[in-house]
């Protein structure tokens, strides 16, 4: 398993591309940035598609984070965080 941090930038017509794709991997955190366990295989699917969406438009832009482990991740979330509640999506 892989730790995933995905953020994107697009235009707001193309938001709801990249987010229903991603909403099916990883966890929804904030506005364009998503976060989760994954396989290698599914992280290089990510990558893939990621790939795809941004060479559509110009204006698009997206970064991902590959942690092979959360142990390297200091991770500190302050007020509501939704990986607290991936239980409930």
């Amino acid at each position: 398993m892989v730790h995933l941090i995905v953020i994107y930038d697009a235009e707001a017509e193309r938001t709801r591309h990249y987010r229903t794709y991603l909403r099916r991997h990883l966890t929804h955190l904030q506005q364009s940035v998503f976060e989760g366990d994954v396989t290698a295989g599914t992280a290089d699917e990510i990558r893939e598609t990621m790939d795809g969406l941004v060479s559509e438009s110009t204006y698009d832009a997206a970064v991902v984070y590959e942690v092979s482990s959360q142990s390297y991740l200091n991770r500190e979330a302050y007020g509501d965080d939704p990986v607290d509640d991936k239980h409930i999506l």
